[in-house]
C-alpha cells in the first residue's frame, strides 16, 4: 500500500546508499519542477534531534538549479515540535502542537548549477533563524554569494495571488 501511495502522490524519494539512485531522483525532481509541480524537500536528508538542525544536502537544491523552470524560489520552512508528536523511532503518534514557520522566499535566478552548496548553505541559515538556532559560520557567511546579483522579486498582492490560484490547474500548487 504504502509504494502505491508514494507513486500515486507523486513523491520523490532520494536513495542515500545509491548514488546513482540519488542522482535519478534529483533528475525527477527537476522534471516535475520543469512540470509546474511544488517540490517540498527536506534537505537535511533525515529527522533532527529537537533543538538541532543537521546540515543541508544539495541535492534539492541541485533538482532546482537543474530545473528548465528557474522561475521558483525556496522557501525555507522550520517545523518545531513533530519530535515530541511523533519520536525518532516511533510509530505511535502523540498529541501535541506543531508549529511551520515560513521564511522569506530566497530567488535562485542568481545561482548556477555550482553554487547549490552556497543555496543550501544560505536555506540553512534562514531555517536556524526561523527556529532560533544558531547558524552554523559556514551557513551564515556572506562570502556566498551568487554569483551575479539577484534583484528583490516582486511582491504579489493576495488579489493577484487569488487570481492565480483561481486559474490554475486542478490538482496543482501554485
Amino acid at each position: 500500500f504504502l509504494g502505491w501511495y508514494i507513486s500515486a502522490m507523486g513523491m520523490v524519494f532520494v536513495d542515500r546508499s545509491a548514488r546513482r539512485k540519488a542522482l535519478s531522483s534529483v533528475s525527477a525532481a527537476g522534471e516535475l519542477l520543469a512540470a509546474g509541480a511544488s517540490l517540498v524537500s527536506f534537505p537535511e536528508g533525515t529527522r533532527s534531534a529537537p533543538g538541532e538542525l543537521g546540515r543541508f544536502k544539495t541535492g534539492g537544491f541541485a533538482a532546482v538549479l537543474d530545473s528548465p523552470a528557474r522561475a521558483v524560489d525556496v522557501v525555507p520552512v522550520g517545523i518545531v515540535g513533530a519530535g515530541r508528536i511523533l519520536p525518532r523511532g516511533g510509530f505511535k503518534v502523540r498529541p501535541g502542537r506543531v508549529e511551520v514557520r515560513f521564511g522569506e522566499p530566497i530567488p535562485v535566478a542568481g545561482f548556477e548549477r555550482e553554487e547549490r552548496g552556497a543555496l543550501a548553505r544560505r536555506a540553512e541559515a534562514a531555517v536556524a533563524a526561523l527556529l532560533g538556532l544558531p547558524a552554523r559560520a559556514a551557513s551564515a557567511n556572506a562570502a556566498d554569494p551568487p554569483s551575479t546579483a539577484i534583484p528583490a522579486a516582486p511582491r504579489e498582492s493576495p488579489e493577484e495571488s487569488a487570481a492565480r490560484r483561481a486559474t490554475a490547474p486542478a490538482g496543482r500548487s501554485v
